[in-house]
């Protein structure tokens, strides 16, 4: 299967991110912040959410998206248009980190990705690539593209953290 452009970007950043990753580098504490193991987690629920409402869309037979508001189209043309993404917000509960074990992680974020890109893809086929398939919690109403578009902000906004831990453990190692 072909996958998404943007959910293959995500794959590949994701790879290179954890290249060589070891199950201590994974669970390694950060003070008051998550762990690599846990940011992976976070990206994982988000897009194990995102397969499911997908897969919603698909089973109901429609999409379940509502109308765009002003607050909704300034939200998504910040991230998915000019591909920032704020830093500071609170992740909702359903994505927060729930403490998968650093040794199945990425299993599951691999194919919590797969599951979505079909989903996606899935909705893509029956809807087409520019309808509105259902509401972000934060931007609202997206189609295809913008969800594929989001995660690949969103994770890529969290790979940063990644590298930045890992360069922190890379400097302790050496002193």
């Amino acid at each position: 299967m072909v996958m998404n452009f943007y959910l293959e970007r995500t794959r590949s950043a994701l790879d290179r991110a954890i290249a060589g990753i070891t199950t201590e580098e994974l669970s390694r504490e950060q003070a008051g912040k998550w762990c690599v193991a846990e940011i992976l987690e976070h990206l994982s629920l988000t897009y194990d959410g995102t397969a499911r409402v997908m897969q919603r869309c698909l089973d109901s037979g429609g999409t379940l998206a509502s109308r765009t508001s002003a607050r909704d189209l300034f939200a998504r043309t910040l991230v998915v248009s000019l591909g920032y993404m704020p830093h500071g917000r609170k992740s909702p509960e359903m994505v927060k980190p729930k403490g998968a074990s650093p040794q199945t992680v990425i299993a599951v974020l691999q194919q919590n990705l797969t599951r979505m890109d079909e989903a996606i893809l899935g909705c893509v086929r029956r809807y087409g690539a520019k309808v509105r398939l259902a509401n972000h919690p934060v931007l609202g109403p997206l189609n295809a593209t913008e969800w594929s578009k989001f995660h690949w902000v969103h994770t890529r906004h969290h790979l940063k953290q990644i590298a930045r831990i890992r360069a922190q453990r890379a400097i302790q190692s050496s002193s």
